[in-house]
C-alpha cells in the first residue's frame, strides 16, 4: 500500500517487476522508508512512534488570545500548526485518521493501513455549539467543529493541553464578562430601543438572548455601539429635516418687506 502510494506520487520509481519484494524494500529504504520495519508494528506501536516524533518537533504557536485592551493573554496551537506533522508521521508509519463531527459527539478514528483489523478505541468528546454574537448558526457550528478537531487530534497524538491552550491565572476580566448586565444598562438599552424605534424581538434575536436582562457584559459594548450609531443617524436626519423646513419657510432676501 505504501509502495503504491509512493509510486503514484512520483516519490520513487516503478520496480521492473511488481512482485520483486526485495527490490521494492530496497527502494523504500533508499528513499527513507522502511516498509519491513513499520508494517509489522501493531497500531499501538505505530501510534506511540508517531507521538514520540511529534513531541520532538519544534512547533510554533500562531493562535493568540487577546484581551479587550489589546494585550495577548496567552498563545496556543492552531489546528494548522501541528496538522502537517500529524499527516507526516501518519504517512510514515502507515496510519490513517478519520474525523467525524456530530451535533452531540465528535469522533477521531485511527486505522492501521497495513492491517485494518488491528484497531484502537476511537477518541471521542461531547459537542456543544456555542451561540456567538454576530455569527450565524453555520458559523457557530464551524467554530465548534474546528475546536473539536483540534482537541481530538491533540488528545490522540498527546500534544499536551498545556501546549494547546496555555494555563493561566484566573482572569477577573473574563469572569466579569460572562455576568449579566446591570439594571442601569437594561434601562439604558430599553430607552435606546424606544428612541430608535427598534423592534425588540429582532434585536434580541440579533444578540442571541431571550430578554434584555440576559445580555452579558462582554457583549454590552457592541450592543451600545450599534444602538448609539442608529440614534445618531436618526438625530442627523431629524436635524436635516428641520433645516430643510426652516429654509422652505423663509422668504428670499429680495422679497422681504
Amino acid at each position: 500500500m505504501l509502495l503504491n502510494l509512493l509510486i503514484q506520487k512520483g516519490r520513487i520509481e516503478m520496480p521492473e517487476k511488481r512482485d520483486d519484494i526485495t527490490k521494492a524494500i530496497e527502494l523504500l529504504n533508499k528513499n527513507g522508508y522502511s516498509c519491513s520495519q513499520f508494517s509489522e508494528l501493531n497500531i499501538h506501536q505505530k501510534l506511540q512512534h508517531a507521538r514520540y516524533e511529534i513531541s520532538k518537533k519544534e512547533i510554533k504557536k500562531t493562535g493568540k488570545c487577546v484581551a479587550i485592551d489589546g494585550t495577548v493573554r496567552y498563545e496556543y496551537f492552531e489546528l494548522n500548526d501541528f496538522m502537517p506533522y500529524v499527516i507526516e508521521v501518519c504517512f510514515k508509519y502507515g496510519l490513517s485518521t478519520k474525523f467525524d463531527f456530530g451535533l452531540e459527539v465528535a469522533t477521531l478514528i485511527i486505522t492501521n493501513c497495513d492491517n485494518p483489523e488491528d484497531t484502537i478505541d476511537p477518541f471521542k468528546m461531547p459537542v456543544k455549539v456555542p451561540e456567538i454574537m454576530m455569527c450565524n448558526e453555520m458559523q457557530n457550528i464551524g467554530g465548534a467543529k474546528t475546536f473539536a478537531k483540534r482537541y481530538l487530534y491533540s488528545d490522540a497524538f498527546e500534544i499536551s493541553q498545556t501546549d494547546i491552550i496555555d494555563s493561566s491565572e484566573p482572569n477577573e476580566e473574563e469572569a466579569e464578562g460572562i455576568k449579566k448586565i446591570s439594571k442601569a444598562a437594561v434601562f439604558t438599552i430599553r430607552r435606546l430601543l424606544e428612541e430608535t424605534e427598534t423592534d425588540e424581538e429582532k434585536f434580541l434575536k440579533w444578540v442571541h438572548v431571550s430578554s434584555i436582562e440576559d445580555i452579558k457584559n462582554k457583549n454590552l459594548g457592541i450592543v451600545m455601539k450599534k444602538l448609539n450609531e442608529k440614534k445618531e443617524e436618526i438625530d442627523e436626519k431629524k436635524t436635516e429635516q428641520i433645516v430643510i423646513q426652516k429654509n422652505e419657510n423663509e422668504f428670499p432676501d429680495e422679497l422681504k418687506l
